[in-house]
């Protein structure tokens, strides 16, 4: 069963120089219970699809252009601001990608997830500290009900954020985004969250996309993964079939640059970097789509096996079966 459906999904930066694409035509599905990552270098463009399902792009210089956000049948869109408000942590809830940054520094953590629960529960205040005390426990911080008192600034960054994933869940939502969830935390406490995010989603039953940039955390936790490079998929596949035998040669670059404890080698690095501002897809492409297919890979400048085809014409997203897509040359038939 589809849960979310994003058609032709486009946003553009405006500036006083330019108006640019950093997502362009994304186009995406997620069914009911599935774990589906979406990785690729700082930059591509993870956090802003986040940020655009939940409609909260910092507007302006950010919007989005055109496309569809199908949630449950309807397109959030063409939802007003009090309409999205009942969805936003309630059907859908992001863990942010910094929760010092998210978390408010001059409310308590109690005050915080209790607002929560009294904005989308019919609920009251002590049955909602019942319920924070509650999810607390659940996320495993120690000494549950005295941390309700806590400011953000008094709690070490994996128990913040343990806090970030209990006001996730604290109104069973139907489709969780995890935003880089282990940003900044050790290799130990990166391992704990993710293992925690995945017990609780299953008890709850969730939906999830899990925003990273780290293939090898993802590997263990996602059922499909979406390779993202400036602003477009580059390579759909299960994680099973993504892993053994990449396709594109950006997903074959990012897992080349994954040290392997017992085969030491050489690290490895992506040579260049991601377009940036005016390098990126102008928004002029948006009215004349002819201007998108004369411009080429945005790999290509890059890429060890560019062929000449690459640089002048761009390549679209190729299906290899029914669960692999492609967007490169190699794979032309």
């Amino acid at each position: 069963m589809t849960l979310l459906s994003i058609k032709n999904l486009s946003c553009s930066i405006t500036s006083k120089k330019e108006k640019i694409l950093p997502l362009y035509d994304i186009n995406l599905t997620l069914s009911k219970n599935e774990t589906l990552a979406i990785v690729g270098e700082s930059g591509s463009g993870k956090s802003l699809l986040c940020l655009s399902l939940l409609q909260i792009l910092p507007s302006p210089p950010i919007s989005i252009e055109t496309g569809e956000i199908i949630f449950k049948g309807q397109n959030l869109l063409n939802l007003k601001d009090k309409e999205l408000q009942k969805i936003r942590g309630k059907e859908i809830s992001m863990i942010f990608q910094e929760p010092m940054t998210a978390l408010n520094p001059v409310f308590t953590i109690g005050e915080q997830i209790v607002e929560m629960l009294l904005t989308h529960e019919n609920i009251s205040k002590k049955d909602a500290l019942d319920k924070a005390e509650y999810l607390f426990e659940r996320v495993k911080i120690p000494f549950a009900k005295k941390r309700l008192e806590a400011y953000p600034h008094e709690l070490s960054g994996g128990m913040r954020q343990r806090v970030m994933i209990a006001m996730a869940l604290s109104c069973n939502p139907l489709l969780l985004l995890a935003d880089e969830p282990t940003t900044a935390l050790d290799l130990t406490t990166q391992a704990e969250i993710l293992t925690l995010i995945k017990e609780l989603k299953e008890a709850y039953e969730t939906t999830m996309l899990l925003v990273s940039h780290d293939l090898g955390l993802v590997a263990q936790y996602a059922d499909n993964i979406a390779v993202l490079y400036a602003g477009e998929f580059v390579e759909k596949a299960p994680a099973r079939e993504l892993f053994s035998a990449p396709k594109h040669p950006y997903t074959q670059a990012l897992l080349a640059t994954i040290p392997i404890l017992d085969k030491p080698k050489n690290l490895t690095a992506i040579k260049g970097h991601i377009p940036q501002g005016n390098e990126r897809l102008s928004a002029d492409i948006l009215k004349s789509p002819e201007l998108y297919l004369q411009r080429g890979c945005n790999f290509a400048p890059r890429c060890t096996y560019a062929l000449k085809k690459c640089f002048d014409e761009t390549p679209p997203l190729f299906s290899l079966n029914a669960q692999e897509q492609v967007r490169c040359w190699l794979h032309e038939k």
